[in-house]
């Protein structure tokens, strides 16, 4: 058999980035073809990337967005999941949609989504897409590909109208979960998925019970943005220490923010105090921030501040200046400075963020920060929703809800540091999440494709 065709269509920059640091591009083009699509620069700005400059081993087509089908597929989601259904999960989801529609929409929304009512609103979205996509379909007329892959947050331009075309003309598409809440905030799949690749054990069986996903077709396959996880640090601790100016001596608490707003600024104020008071002992915090959830005011407050000892990540803190002089940037950090970072620190605190899992995976105990005050009330909202609940469940986490709680539980995080076993007993917790695997990601999505297409060497 000759080379199999694989079509990767990539519709963010994110994705991009995510693949691009694992290899897993350059892994699937050494035995076989390999052609990019992203979307048209004319309709879309979701890829700001210049694709040209990121040497891609394949070659490289553009796709324009259908906003009229966009439409139509977005709002089937949002009364999809605006729709009652029991439970703390599903009324936090209606309550995240209602924030972004507004009371207007949100009632008629209600109304389509009553029994009966809905099934009628559905038939008519689905009547109106049953043309098909167009270039899409002149696109992979002309590619022919054998397999399709299409890394995604299970929601975006191309997500629904790929499984039609693709269920058309019989071609294996396979979807990649790019996320930790894909599966239970932002998929809508209105017909019955091809092959999704998920993360581990968690979101598998979220896939089942929220996606209705045929377990056959729903496989854990890890994080391609993980792998880097599985190589040692570039940098050591000790020099990593004397980098940032901290007395090597200490243990180093990492307080990862999130890219929902809190304030965070407040929180390193109190963790330098109960260092200085003797409520921490022997420890620093060193503060990285969420790339994209920090605002200017922050950065100013926290780059002004007169720091005891709390110490800025070195990697992140050009970011930051950038952010106190201009809000709208944005950083994509590379996920081997992530990687230095975690094997650098003891221990973490993150308000409801992925890092909490990338902490578990290198043997660092977290502390699942849940602020509760007026200055985050959005995590009220997201802690109910599935994939964050079953942190909370887990007896390996710490968890701090709101202010009063931060310290002793910081303390309690010091305590656990003593305890025989906590590396190897977070990284068996981590499993349940994310599975690693033996083989790196790009080896195993290579062997995976040719299985689908029975491919054998000529």
């Amino acid at each position: 058999m000759s080379k199999i065709k694989v079509l990767v269509v990539i519709d963010h920059d994110i994705m991009i980035r995510h693949f691009l640091h694992s290899g897993v591009f350059r892994t699937l083009a050494i035995t076989h073809d390999v052609t990019f699509v992203f979307p048209d620069p004319a309709t879309s700005r979701r890829v700001t990337l210049d694709v040209k400059q990121l040497n891609l081993p394949g070659d490289i087509l553009h796709l324009p967005i259908d906003t009229q089908r966009s439409a139509i597929w977005n709002k089937l989601n949002a009364v999809s999941r605006f729709r009652w259904r029991p439970g703390a999960h599903h009324a936090a989801m209606r309550k995240i949609v209602l924030d972004g529609i507004g009371p207007k929409l949100a009632r008629q929304y209600a109304w389509l989504g009553l029994p009966g009512i809905f099934t009628l609103f559905r038939h008519r979205a689905r009547s109106r897409l049953k043309p098909p996509n167009r270039p899409m379909a002149a696109l992979l007329d002309r590619v022919r590909p054998d397999v399709v892959i299409h890394p995604t947050v299970l929601y975006g331009p191309y997500v629904q109208d790929l499984l039609l075309e693709c269920k058309r003309r019989g071609i294996p598409l396979v979807y990649v979960m790019n996320s930790w809440d894909n599966i239970v905030t932002k998929s809508l799949m209105d017909m019955n998925l091809d092959w999704l690749l998920v993360w581990g054990e968690q979101t598998r069986q979220h896939a089942l019970r929220y996606m209705k996903a045929n377990p056959k077709k729903v496989v854990s396959f890890g994080a391609a943005q993980f792998d880097v996880y599985r190589d040692p640090p570039a940098v050591q601790r000790r020099d990593f220490f004397a980098e940032h100016g901290i007395d090597p001596s200490l243990r180093l608490v990492l307080y990862a923010g999130s890219n929902i707003i809190a304030d965070e600024h407040k929180h390193l104020v109190m963790l330098d105090a109960a260092i200085h008071d003797g409520r921490l002992a022997n420890c620093a915090i060193l503060y990285r921030p969420h790339p994209w959830g920090i605002t200017a005011d922050m950065a100013k407050r926290i780059l002004a501040h007169p720091w005891r000892s709390v110490f800025l990540d070195n990697s992140l803190r050009p970011h930051m200046e950038r952010v106190a002089g201009n809000p709208d940037v944005v950083a994509y950090p590379d996920y081997r400075t992530t990687r230095d970072v975690l094997n650098s620190v003891d221990a973490v605190i993150s308000p409801l963020s992925t890092i909490i899992l990338e902490a578990m995976i290198c043997g660092k105990p977290p502390i699942c920060f849940h602020p509760v005050n007026d200055d985050a009330p959005y995590y009220d909202q997201l802690a109910p929703l599935a994939h964050f609940k079953e942190i909370y469940d887990l007896p390996e986490v710490l968890k701090a809800y709101g202010d009063n709680e931060l310290i002793p539980r910081a303390a309690d995080l010091l305590t656990s540091l003593e305890r025989p076993g906590i590396a190897e007993e977070q990284r068996q917790a981590s499993k349940f999440f994310v599975d690693l695997h033996d083989a790196p990601y790009g080896e195993r999505l290579v062997l995976f494709v040719e299985g689908l297409v029975g491919y054998a060497p000529l």
